[in-house]
Formats: structure tokens, C-alpha cells, sequence
């Protein structure tokens, strides 16, 4: 089969639209994007938001063969990963909230951030939701082009996702060392 160069640029212009939009949407992951990288700094922050580079796999199978086969009956496992996800969110909420204090610029907490960001990830609903509605279908469209469309389009989504979580990360560290400092020179005066 031929590669078709403009199914492969409409597969990588999709990919980065949808990417960039998943990695900044609202959500349990990009909170902890945020707790992260005021916490520890950006580097944090930044494995928070490579999570999913990993995560997303088995969800992205699963929701592409199922979209692939069926047209429906998905409510129960959906429900089931929303609740666990909503306890997972609580226990982060609580942990942040009993934190004292603004923490030292680079302070590393506990937990391995990585870990943390795959948890996140997995018991969220919004990957699931996003794959099964918008990503798996147009894996599935695209596919009948061949696998490099597929490929420039997982491959574009990834990497706009990740880069917009990284860049907002770096932000949010870089402010919080800024209000740190704040705090610090108004406690000195």
C-alpha cells in the first residue's frame, strides 16, 4: 500500500490539535502536574506529565479494539474507573491540603511523582473517555491508510500532550519559587 502524504499530514495536524488539547484539559492529572511542580520543582512536574506516555498504551489498545468491534456497553467500566479515580483524587486532595507550608524550592516529597502520574492517570476517567470517543475513532479512520498515518498520529498526539503539560510545569514551578522568594523578603522586612 502506498503512503499517502496528505492522509499522513492530516494524521499529524490532528494528533498535535488533540494532544495539545488533552494536555491541557481539566483534570485530576493536571492538578497534580501543578501540586507537583510547586512541591519539587519542574522536574516533578515533568515526570507527572510523562505518566502517560505510559499509561495511555493499554488504554489506547483497549478503546481502539473495542471501538474496532463494538458500537457500545462500555457505561459500567467507565463508572467503575470514575469512582476509583474520584477516591484516588480525594486521597491527593487530602494530602495536599494537610501540607504545611509553601515548601523550599527543589523539596521533594515522598512519593515518586512518576508513579503518582500513572496512578492519576489510570483511574481517571478522561483518558478513557477521550479514546473511546475521539482518539480510537480516528485511529480507526485513519488506519485504512496503513500504519505510518496511524503511527504520525499517536506519535504527534504524544508529544503535543507532553510538551504543553512540561511547559505549563515549568511555569508553575517557576512561579512558586517567585511567590517563595516574595514571602521570604516580606518576612525579612
Amino acid at each position: 500500500m502506498a503512503i499517502d502524504p496528505a492522509l499522513i499530514l492530516r494524521a499529524v495536524g490532528t494528533g498535535l490539535l488533540f494532544g495539545a488539547s488533552a494536555g491541557l484539559a481539566p483534570g485530576p492529572l493536571l492538578a497534580l502536574v501543578v501540586a507537583e511542580s510547586v512541591r519539587g520543582g519542574t522536574g516533578r512536574g515533568i515526570r507527572v506529565a510523562a505518566a502517560p506516555l505510559l499509561t495511555d498504551t493499554p488504554i489506547v489498545i483497549g478503546s481502539v479494539l473495542l471501538v474496532g468491534a463494538l458500537a457500545g456497553g462500555t457505561g459500567l467500566l467507565l463508572g467503575a474507573v470514575a469512582l476509583a479515580g474520584s477516591l484516588f483524587v480525594l486521597h491527593l486532595a487530602r494530602e495536599t491540603w494537610t501540607t504545611a507550608g509553601i515548601p523550599e524550592p527543589g523539596a521533594s516529597g515522598s512519593a515518586n511523582p512518576w508513579l503518582r502520574g500513572m496512578a492519576v492517570n489510570l483511574l481517571s476517567p478522561h483518558p478513557y473517555l477521550f479514546w473511546l470517543t475521539v482518539g480510537a475513532p480516528t485511529v480507526v479512520a485513519v488506519a485504512a491508510g496503513g500504519a505510518a498515518p496511524v503511527a504520525a498520529f499517536l506519535i504527534a498526539f504524544g508529544v503535543a500532550s507532553f510538551v504543553h503539560v512540561a511547559f505549563l510545569s515549568y511555569v508553575v514551578a517557576g512561579l512558586a519559587i517567585a511567590a517563595g522568594a516574595l514571602m521570604l523578603m516580606n518576612k525579612s522586612n
